[in-house]
C-alpha cells in the first residue's frame, strides 16, 4: 500500500478506534436480554450509542477542520469534490441517528417488537457508518496512489 499523509493515517487509527466502539456496540445490541434484563440492556445499549455518537463527532470535527482529511481530499482529488461533499453531509445524518437511537433504548420499554426495531435501527446505523468508512478510505488510497 503507497503511503498516506500524516492526516490521512490518523484518520485511519481512527476509524481502528471507532470501530472497537462499533463492535462493543453490536456485542451488546445484537444480544437478547432475558426479559428481566431488558431495562439494563435499554440502559447499556444507550450508553453505547452516546459515547458512539460523541466520539463520531470528535472524529468528523477533525475531518471537517481547516486543513483536515477533506479539505487535503479537495486539493489531491477536485475531480472527488462532489463524492466528499456527500461524505462530509452524511456526518450530521449519522451523528442524528445515534441521537435518536440512543432517546429511544433509553426510554423505550423493552417488548418484542420495539427490540426489534430498535436493533433493525442499530445494524442500518452500522452498515451505513461502514459504508461511509470504506468510502473515505477509498478516496484516501486513491490520492496516496497518485
Amino acid at each position: 500500500m503507497p503511503p498516506l499523509t500524516p492526516v490521512a493515517a490518523a484518520v485511519m487509527e481512527e476509524h481502528r478506534h471507532l470501530r472497537g466502539a462499533v463492535d462493543e456496540l453490536a456485542d451488546v445490541a445484537f444480544h437478547t436480554p432475558p426479559v428481566a434484563e431488558g431495562h439494563a440492556w435499554c440502559g447499556d445499549v444507550a450508553s453505547r450509542l452516546h459515547d458512539l455518537g460523541a466520539r463520531l463527532q470528535r472524529h468528523f470535527r477533525g475531518e471537517e477542520e481547516e486543513d483536515g482529511l477533506y479539505a487535503q481530499l479537495a486539493r489531491a482529488m477536485p475531480d472527488a469534490a462532489g463524492q466528499i461533499q456527500r461524505l462530509q453531509e452524511q456526518h450530521q445524518r449519522l451523528l442524528d441517528i445515534c441521537r435518536a437511537l440512543a432517546e429511544v433504548a433509553g426510554t423505550t420499554p423493552l417488548d418484542g417488537e420495539a427490540f426489534c426495531r430498535l436493533t433493525a435501527r442499530i445494524g442500518a446505523l452500522l452498515a451505513e457508518l461502514a459504508s461511509h468508512e470504506a468510502n473515505e478510505s477509498d478516496l484516501m488510497l486513491r490520492v496516496a496512489q497518485r
